[in-house]
C-alpha cells in the first residue's frame, strides 16, 4: 500500500491512499486519543525525549535533576504508559508542564 502525507491537510485526513477510507469509528477513536492516558504518558515521554536532546542531556542528568531514576526516564521515552502519578508530575515540573 502507498501512502503519502498531504501537506496542504490541516486536518485528522492528512493521511492519503486511495485503497484505504477512515471510517466514522476510527475517527471518533483517533479524536479520543488525547483523552486517553496512556496516550498522555507516551507523548509526555517523547516530550522529555525531544526536550533533553536539544538540551543535550544525558538521561543520568535529567534522572539526577528530577529524583527519579535512570530505568524509568528510559523507559518513559521508549513509550511505556504504566508510571505513578508522582512520576509523571515530576516530569512534567521538569518540563515547565502545568496541569
Amino acid at each position: 500500500m502507498d501512502h503519502k502525507h498531504n501537506l496542504d491537510s490541516t486536518s485528522e485526513h492528512c493521511w492519503v491512499d486511495g485503497a484505504d477510507d477512515i471510517t466514522e469509528e476510527e475517527m471518533e477513536a483517533f479524536r479520543a486519543l488525547p483523552e486517553n492516558p496512556e496516550h498522555q504518558n507516551r507523548v509526555l515521554g517523547m516530550h522529555l525525549h525531544d526536550e533533553r536532546k536539544a538540551l543535550g542531556l544525558s538521561q543520568k542528568y535529567v534522572s539526577e535533576k528530577i529524583g527519579i531514576s535512570v530505568d524509568t526516564i528510559s523507559r518513559l521515552e521508549k513509550g511505556h504508559t504504566n508510571f505513578r502519578k508522582a512520576t509523571l508530575n515530576k516530569v512534567k515540573l521538569f518540563l515547565g508542564i502545568e496541569e
